[in-house]
């Protein structure tokens, strides 16, 4: 969602790899996983520590990725922000309650 309003790749490509990374270590079938060699797919699995390193790597690279995006998409146009969490830009909103 932070894609929306900051609209740069860049900032959204660490939350796919995150997602991804997640979606390995413990998603069951579909396209992408039925391609991986099954030997992969099971050191990664079942509670091993690079299961765990897997999965905190990727929650991570989400949450850093959130930060950066929430952050670029409420900068002011003199590329400054008003240093509060919950700061709004003038006219980068993605909603707008105004007509």
């Amino acid at each position: 969602m932070n894609y929306l309003s900051h609209k740069r790749l860049l900032l959204s490509t660490p939350a796919l790899i995150g997602l991804s990374m997640i979606y390995l270590v413990n998603g069951h079938g579909g396209p992408i996983l039925s391609k991986l060699p099954n030997e992969l797919i099971d050191s990664l699995r079942y509670g091993t520590i690079l299961h765990q390193a897997t999965n905190i790597a990727g929650c991570a690279l989400l949450l850093g990725s959130n930060y950066v995006s929430h952050r670029a998409g409420h900068l002011h146009a003199n590329g400054k922000s008003c240093g509060r969490w919950d700061c709004r830009s003038e006219g980068n909103s993605f909603f707008s309650w105004e007509p």
